[in-house]
């Protein structure tokens, strides 16, 4: 009989652990993140990596910022950097941290953390047309 009562309180302590590591473990690793270019053709970089042209979303990390450059032939380029910041799971294991201290824990989730933007539109602006000065 004592072997049943050490199971299941044990069983009952690790639930009660499990449901109390915080809340950002359930939240999804990746958030989707949308760019915006006036440009239909414009080359779109995520991080360094050439993502594609014109207007799209895209699945990004939740945990890591975003280095957005837009670049197209005869015009500006564009960089953003997209920070991150405690999403709401994040605060609440925050909060929860306060009390119990596993909570703390769903901060080493990515689900504990947001871009502080979605969506960005960026405007490409022409460059000036430069005229060679050799032409005589």
């Amino acid at each position: 009989m004592a072997r049943v009562t050490w199971v299941s309180g044990w069983s009952v302590t690790l639930a009660c652990v499990v449901a109390s590591s915080g809340c950002s473990f359930l939240a999804p690793r990746t958030q989707r993140f949308e760019v915006r270019t006036s440009e239909p053709d414009a080359r779109v970089y995520l991080n360094g990596a050439l993502m594609g042209t014109g207007s799209r979303s895209y699945l990004v990390d939740r945990g890591q910022k975003v280095d957005v450059t837009v670049q197209k032939e005869g015009f500006y380029s564009v960089t953003r950097t997209i920070d991150r910041t405690f999403s709401v799971l994040g605060r609440l294991d925050t909060v929860g941290g306060y009390v119990l201290l596993l909570p703390l824990l769903g901060l080493l989730a990515p689900g504990a953390y947001q871009l502080e933007e979605t969506v960005i539109d960026v405007r490409l602006r022409k460059e000036p047309v430069r005229v060679n000065a050799d032409v005589r």
